[in-house]
């Protein structure tokens, strides 16, 4: 299985898929009929100058400085990369593999990109021109770049640098590794020059009648070139014989040739945007051991495709081989299936918790139903029940009130008692004091006369004031005597004290009013 991509001045690319039966030889010889294309679109909004294609990659670069990135296999779109930061127009493209891609443009750098994450690893520079064309070495070491500034650059792409530099007479067009990397062929403005990659030196120079403007290897050393003379011709690049020539292979000018599914067959796009097939063959098959002794070549016609769009750029993909292809295919169709069956597996998951919520509150609904039809009471019980309850409640506020009035009653009942303890000690104390006053002054009215005076002054007895009255002690209320209270225990509970600065505290947390 392989693809066929072609892009367009308009900027449309169109893709075809071409299977084993298509490129191969019908029985009677004749053409077979071309496939519909899988797709075709509008990809850029300038003119494609360069489409490159890997087993299932796809990127096509435009003079709208953009790159584009797409999967063949998925037929998905990646998105848009800037070549240079958008400083230039994209000229060539090419994949080595599936793995990296390196892109050149109109301001000479070459950048190498990463497949897997289309990011930027590397960015080259060395040319001063537009670069035309560049060549990966199968090794995937070193590529070979031209450019405007008629230089030719071999590159180390494990560094990024440039480790051999050519000036050339003329810009060169093309350039394109031999299929077996020891030499290069470089597309010159009227021939094709082959150089030996060891010492530098030309080996052949294949001239043209026009200007070459394609060329692609169709078999192991057969060189297949077209240009301007709208012909085609294979070339033997070990000998440097031409081998086979079409004059008239298209109607219009060659613009571009690609080899497919990396076997002898080529593709050849002209400006008028038909494409044609070609299996390129040996003359020699039956000569033994495979000996190309007076071989030739021959290019047999396949298949013939009409784009209708002005050709720009064409490429094919090169089948890989069936064990990894199917690997991959299967690799792929298993992640879309594993997200598949994530995503069934989710639902059928998120169905199964709802059922089982859904049965669970079912479950309870109906255990709850049940627990009420046991627990409902008949009218009379209900009845009963409530009277009870209101009889307990009734009991419990009125037990409460009785507490809560007790307290206060309580409280106020020590402090007068503690009260009235003060009241008669006090009294005691002054009944003490009215009796020892009272007996001095019976001493001082027994003694009449001068010499009772004079024993009473002897005696040290002062003249007795008028007894004051004992007051009455009343339950609850400190006496009214200012003296006894100085003198009075000043800790005591609910005796107020005047010396303290706010006026005292009294039972129940009022402050005593001061007379």
């Amino acid at each position: 299985m392989a693809y066929l991509v072609g892009g367009g001045y308009e900027g449309q690319i169109i893709g075809y898929q071409l299977s084993g039966e298509l490129l191969k030889p019908a029985e009677d010889g004749a053409p077979r009929k071309a496939p519909a294309p899988i797709f075709a679109f509008s990809a850029h909004t300038g003119l494609i100058r360069t489409v490159a294609c890997s087993a299932g990659l796809l990127a096509t670069g435009s003079t709208d400085n953009t790159l584009g990135c797409y999967n063949l296999r998925k037929r998905r779109f990646y998105g848009k990369l800037l070549q240079q930061d958008g400083g230039g127009a994209v000229t060539c493209l090419r994949f080595f593999g599936e793995s990296h891609l390196i892109s050149a443009g109109e301001d000479g750098e070459l950048c190498i990109w990463r497949t897997s994450d289309w990011e930027c690893l590397t960015r080259m520079h060395g040319h001063k021109g537009a670069v035309h064309d560049l060549t990966i070495h199968p090794s995937g070491r070193l590529a070979i770049s031209v450019a405007a500034d008629k230089k030719l650059m071999l590159w180390n792409l494990t560094t990024g640098k440039c480790v051999y530099t050519s000036a050339l007479a003329q810009p060169a067009r093309m350039v394109l590794w031999t299929p077996a990397a020891d030499a290069y062929v470089v597309g010159a403005p009227d021939a094709l020059l082959v150089f030996e990659l060891k010492t530098g030196e030309q080996l052949h120079a294949l001239r043209h009648e026009a200007a070459p403007l394609a060329m692609a290897f169709g078999a192991q050393a057969l060189l297949v070139s077209g240009g301007e003379e709208k012909a085609l011709r294979a070339w033997d690049v070990a000998t440097g014989a031409c081998e086979v020539h079409l004059p008239a292979a298209h109607a219009t000018r060659i613009k571009a040739l690609a080899r497919v599914a990396g076997g002898p067959v080529v593709a050849s796009g002209a400006t008028d945007g038909a494409v044609k097939l070609w299996r390129v063959s040996s003359r020699s098959q039956g000569s033994q051991g495979g000996s190309r002794s007076g071989a030739g070549a021959a290019l047999q016609l396949l298949m013939e495709v009409g784009t209708r769009m002005r050709l720009t750029a064409l490429a094919a993909s090169a089948a890989a081989p069936p064990a990894k292809q199917a690997a991959q295919v299967a690799a792929e169709e298993g992640e879309e299936g594993e997200e598949g069956e994530s995503e069934e597996e989710g639902e059928e998951e998120g169905e199964e918790e709802s059922e089982e919520e859904l049965e669970e509150g079912e479950e309870d609904e109906e255990q709850e139903e049940e627990e009420e039809e046991e627990e409902l009471p008949s009218p009379a019980e209900e009845a009963a029940a409530a009277a009870k309850a209101k009889a307990k409640a009734k009991a419990k506020a009125k037990a409460g009130g009785t507490a809560a009035q007790s307290k206060p009653r309580a409280q106020t009942a020590a402090a007068g008692a503690r009260v009235q303890g003060s009241a008669a000690e006090a009294t005691s104390k002054v009944a003490s004091k009215a009796s020892s006053v009272a007996k001095v002054g019976q001493a001082t009215k027994g003694a009449k006369g001068p010499k009772g005076a004079k024993a009473a002054k002897a005696a040290g007895a002062t003249p007795a004031a008028p007894a004051a009255p004992a007051a009455p002690a009343a339950p609850g209320a400190a006496p009214k005597l200012k003296g006894v209270l100085k003198r009075s225990s000043y800790g005591s509970a609910g005796t107020p004290s005047p010396d303290r600065s706010n006026g005292g505290g009294a039972p129940g947390g009022k402050k005593a009013k001061k007379k």
